[in-house]
């Protein structure tokens, strides 16, 4: 079990796509091909990145130490490490001392846009918020996956909190979108 892990359960293939976007039940992100990554927040600053198991994600060093936020403030966001020395974000799990497990997907990105914005020059350039796709997922599916190198898509239910996983840490609310091999 990987007691902090938070991923997609479902691996579902890109003849979904258009059915899912068209039910305007989903918001659709880009799937980075980097290492999960639990980034812990305390006193304003990036104390610790940790990776899936638990353990330190050493390939994020560089990060620790960071200006993320005000002086006093804690919390954990979460994203993937990626082999540029950068961190995309896509989530925040708890910010200004507050859990955010109960908090609706776009709650949580409100927050996110505020502590991005709110960051110092220095930090927004190493750590960036995973941007949400537009509509036409299809053919951007193919861009990402086909010329773009990257890994597929990331779909995740409107409103969904992160309090609906399973006990390995897969949240019932997101899929995943990848080549079916």
């Amino acid at each position: 079990m990987r007691p902090y892990y938070r991923g997609p359960l479902r691996t579902i293939g890109p003849e979904s796509l258009e059915g899912l976007e068209s039910s305007g039940a989903w918001i659709a992100e880009e799937k980075y091909d980097g290492h999960w990554a639990r980034i812990m927040v305390e006193r304003g600053s990036i104390t610790r990145i940790l990776g899936r198991s638990g353990e330190d994600l050493d390939r994020a060093w560089w990060a620790v130490g960071l200006a993320v936020g005000p002086p006093g403030c804690a919390g954990e966001l979460h994203g993937e490490s990626m082999r540029d020395d950068m961190i995309r974000l896509w989530d925040v799990v708890s910010w200004a001392d507050r859990s955010l497990e109960e908090t609706s997907l776009e709650q949580r990105r409100a927050i996110l846009e505020v502590i991005c914005a709110g960051m110092p020059v220095s930090a927004r350039r190493d750590l960036r918020i995973a941007p949400r796709l537009d509509p036409g997922w299809r053919d951007q599916y193919q861009r990402i996956v086909g010329g773009g190198g990257g890994e597929g898509l990331v779909l995740k239910l409107r409103g969904s909190t992160l309090s609906t996983r399973r006990r390995d840490g897969k949240l019932c609310q997101w899929a995943k979108i990848k080549p079916l091999d």
